[in-house]
């Protein structure tokens, strides 16, 4: 058996910080559209290529594969400050669970869509290898969520079987690349979005409490 976990908003609090760094790269870009917060809390569960489409659509924002490439970059650049990325906090109950897994020997991973540098940055802040010592990202912006390749790529570097292994995350494109991956999804936080989810839980806390009771059924 296995437990891949989504990183962004998944285990760590980076929800604010993806949000305001999004918002100010496209002002800074762009020059100074009035984009809403309510729009902009999307940004971290989604990949950034179809936030900035549904935001040029929305609010008929033109933004060229140039513009894009510039959003993206100065986004990169905002969170991967170390004094910003310092501000991002691992959730409550993610240690106590991994520690767990650890303990009984479950098997687990971390699967991003986080790019190389923008991981390794948020690696040595946060201390992620505390969380867990495998960490898989795509090789290229092609394998991003909803493209089920990170989490295909973890149950083989895990060793799993996908029967056994399940995703889990807190946006819908976690589920869509689970669900295309034939791993059961297991949905947090995000509960509006994930009604579809084979599981839901509000936090990881929950999420380590079901663990906790009902062991047997996440070993192999």
């Amino acid at each position: 058996m296995a437990l891949i976990f989504d990183l962004d908003g998944t285990l760590i609090d980076s929800l604010k910080i993806h949000e305001t760094a999004t918002k100010y790269a496209i002002k800074s870009v762009l020059g100074s559209y009035d984009i809403p917060e309510s729009f902009m809390g999307l940004a971290v569960r989604y990949p950034a290529e179809t936030l900035l489409k549904l935001a040029e659509k929305k609010f008929h924002i033109k933004i060229t594969s140039e513009t894009y490439c510039k959003i993206k970059k100065k986004k990169l650049d905002i969170i991967t400050d170390k004094n910003i990325a310092a501000q991002v906090k691992i959730y409550p109950g993610v240690l106590e669970l991994v520690g767990f897994l650890k303990e009984n020997g479950i098997k687990f991973c971390i699967a991003t869509s986080m790019n190389t540098n923008e991981l390794r940055k948020f690696t040595m802040v946060l201390g992620l290898n505390k969380i867990s010592k495998v960490i898989i990202n795509p090789d290229s912006r092609s394998h991003e969520k909803p493209n089920p390749y990170i989490v295909n790529k973890s149950v083989s570097v895990l060793g799993a079987k996908k029967k056994k292994s399940f995703y889990v995350g807190d946006s819908p494109y976690d589920d869509i690349a689970s669900k295309r991956a034939h791993v059961k999804f297991i949905g947090v936080f995000n509960r509006k979005e994930l009604s579809d989810s084979d599981e839901f839980y509000n936090n990881i806390s929950e999420l380590a409490s079901a663990v906790k009771k009902d062991l047997e059924r996440f070993r192999d």
